[in-house]
Parts: C-alpha cells; sequence; structure tokens
C-alpha cells in the first residue's frame, strides 16, 4: 500500500502540505480537490475522462503546466482504469 501518499486525517494533510510546500508551491500552482459520494470505483470511467475533459475545454486551456490537455487526458484514463484501493 501506498502509505507515504495516503492522507487519513485532516491535520496529516496539513502538515504534509506544508512541508510539500516549502519546496514544490510556485505561483501558479492549482490545488484540486474532488469529493467522492461513493465509492471510486463506482465512477464511470468514460464518463470520467469525458467530464475532465469537457472541464479542460471550457476552461480553455491547451496545457497545464507543461502538460498538455491530451496528455492529462491519458493519464487520467490510465488512472481511471488502474486505481485500486485497499483498506
Amino acid at each position: 500500500m501506498a502509505l507515504n501518499t495516503t492522507v487519513t486525517s485532516g491535520f496529516e494533510l496539513v502538515k504534509q502540505l506544508q512541508q510539500w510546500s516549502t519546496v514544490n508551491m510556485c505561483q501558479d500552482t492549482i490545488f484540486c480537490t474532488i469529493d467522492v459520494t461513493d465509492l471510486y470505483t463506482m465512477v464511470p470511467q468514460i464518463e470520467g475522462v469525458l467530464s475532465l475533459r469537457k472541464m479542460l475545454d471550457q476552461l480553455k486551456l491547451k496545457q497545464v503546466g507543461k502538460l498538455k490537455v491530451e496528455t492529462i487526458i491519458r493519464l487520467s484514463r490510465f488512472v481511471m482504469k488502474n486505481n485500486y484501493f485497499s483498506y
């Protein structure tokens, strides 16, 4: 299990963000959160990727940082198909 990338409490999240921001925070850093009501596996893969593309299109973004939109879409498709969660 990826314990170093798992956050189990709000306190832990704030602590990790403070540590991360001292080295990685840039002026153009954008944070994004997603509130999942049902299990992650219940998100339809195709609709999830299409929703992401729709959002990026509406924002008229060609790339985010050094990542082109098409790369972001391909990576999101990869994550949706290969993401596993265990308790």
